[in-house]
């Protein structure tokens, strides 16, 4: 079962580094697909690959929260 897991990690961390980097590049790619569609897909390699069972409000604070991160243009502050 380990196995199965650090596998699904493996390919999951490969797959969402190459999409970070696709958002990175520029046309026809935005900044903002990185920053906000990223989330959701490890969301749901959370719940589904570690059977993770929190509050709904949890999930959205996460989102939220991980999208922010990526936003890391925050030259004003």
């Amino acid at each position: 079962m380990w196995v199965q897991v650090g596998i699904s990690v493996l390919a999951l961390s490969a797959m969402l580094a190459i999409l970070y980097r696709i958002g990175g590049i520029g046309k026809p790619f935005k900044t903002w697909m990185r920053d906000w569609l990223i989330p959701p897909i490890l969301l749901v390699a959370i719940y589904f690959v570690f059977k993770v069972n929190a509050k709904w409000w949890a999930w959205f604070l996460s989102y939220g929260l991980m999208g922010a991160s990526l936003t890391t243009y925050w030259d004003s502050i």
